[in-house]
């Protein structure tokens, strides 16, 4: 309700200057009907109660099954009947799909059967694979114990010489942990009854090097594309954002850094999938927007987000299953890529060009 006094000078001013443009032809009884959907939402409420729309469009199907016309009443008893017959058999019979209801696309996790092929392996560098790798590890919860056991070992080994020791146990930490858990996991197994399971020797001891790249992957009933593909289409998919917690340092001089959960969005720039010889995991290497100088909120509760401003460089990868599917649409209101989402219904992304 608040809003809505703003909406009503924004309509208003845009008719003002859709009248500079348009000849008077243009703006019928339906244009003009704009200028008083204010009042009208404030006088009587929600529409849902009064207007005749729904029972129009209810009209509409039951004229459509006339067919004879000397008789119109009992076509549409006759089709009806009939029509609730059909559907109440196909759901009674198991396996049966009811009439007009479409088989859903995304039904099943995996890559995009719509593509021709199934990937393009590739071989990657050693750094990007331990990043994914160290993605994978800290989001595996048999994984947590041995997080926490090496954080406390890097502690117990911090130099004098370093002034920022808590930056210091990060950094070394993600540097070193995926060598050091595959060295754990190997002396382990060397021990009888070492109650390893199989998942989590497979995933401490790495993925291949040979990963396997798609253009396109449904995750959890959500399709993700690449930037790339979507370039030439014009449903986007590429779109998203995780909420995630991180430490936040104010310089690296700062002893006492905070933990805070933020979401950050991002496009997908590429689609992996980690081949651990007995299962894959998917994985979304993003492209992230810089938090501090390409998000913001104007004054209608949108959250606009600036593609060009870069940022998480040294964390590109999440989890195909963490991330947020946006839903994309074009728009050319701006020279710059942008995204603008509203926070409680998703994202739309604008590709000035």
């Amino acid at each position: 309700m608040k809003k809505l006094d703003a909406l009503h000078y924004k309509i208003v001013e845009t008719l003002c200057n859709l009248e500079m443009f348009f000849p008077p032809s243009f703006f019928d009884i339906m244009i003009h009907l704009m200028v008083h959907l204010v009042r009208e939402a404030k006088l009587c409420g929600p529409v849902w109660a009064r207007w005749m729309y729904p029972f129009e469009r209810s009209m509409k199907v039951l004229k459509s099954y006339v067919r004879n016309h000397y008789r119109p009443e009992a076509s549409m008893v006759e089709c009806y009947i009939s029509e609730e017959a059909v559907e109440f058999c196909s759901e009674y019979m198991s396996g049966v799909e009811a009439i007009g209801i479409s088989k859903p696309r995304n039904n099943s996790d995996g890559v995009d059967k719509g593509l021709r092929g199934n990937g393009t392996v590739t071989t990657v560098s050693r750094a990007e694979l331990d990043q994914a790798q160290l993605v994978v590890l800290q989001n595996n919860p048999e994984i947590q114990s041995y997080i926490i056991d090496h954080i406390e070992l890097l502690r117990s080994m911090i130099p004098n010489k370093i002034k920022n020791k808590q930056k210091w146990v990060i950094d070394e930490h993600n540097k070193t942990f995926c060598q050091w858990l595959k060295n754990t996991i190997l002396t382990k197994l060397g021990e009888k009854n070492h109650g390893l399971s199989t998942e989590l020797k497979r995933i401490s001891l790495g993925a291949s090097i040979d990963v396997i790249k798609h253009q396109a992957y449904i995750v959890e009933g959500k399709r993700f594309h690449t930037k790339s593909r979507d370039d030439a289409r014009l449903v986007q998919n590429s779109g998203v954002s995780v909420v995630a917690e991180a430490m936040h340092f104010a310089s690296a001089k700062d002893n006492n850094p905070i933990s805070g959960t933020m979401t950050y969005y991002g496009v997908v720039e590429e689609i992996w999938e980690l081949d651990y010889s007995l299962f894959r995991i998917p994985l979304l290497k993003c492209s992230w927007v810089d938090n501090n100088t390409g998000v913001k909120t104007d004054e209608l509760g949108f959250t606009l987000v600036d593609l060009s401003k870069k940022g998480s460089k040294n964390d590109p990868f999440i989890m195909a299953s963490q991330a947020k599917q946006e839903h994309d649409n074009e728009s050319d209101s701006d020279d710059r890529d942008y995204l603008r989402t509203d926070i409680e219904e998703g994202i739309w992304v604008d590709y000035g060009e």
